[in-house]
């Protein structure tokens, strides 16, 4: 089965995704993606070595795309990543 892949073209700074991971009721973080934007739920995060880089997992909840699911990688230092739709959460 093929994945959809979407390009994230801007998003959270490192705060931000924590805060969105440690407070997921009341804090959600927004991505703008190729033709797209939409705000996320983080269920997880996962920090690279260099610090800059994270593998995030979480729910769309906005958008054209709202209600699936993602596991992505995303760098906070170039605010850019991916994300692939039906992947954990």
């Amino acid at each position: 089965m093929t994945r959809k892949i979407l390009k994230i073209v801007d998003g959270p700074d490192k705060p931000a995704l924590r805060s969105a991971l440690a407070y997921p009721e009341r804090e959600q973080v927004h991505f703008i993606l190729e033709g797209d934007a939409t705000d996320a739920s983080i269920a997880r995060i996962e920090e690279m070595a260099e610090g800059f880089t994270f593998e995030i997992n979480g729910l769309l909840t906005t958008g054209v795309h709202k209600g699936e699911t993602f596991l992505g990688i995303y760098s906070v230092e170039t605010r850019s990543g991916s994300i692939a739709l039906g992947i954990g959460a």
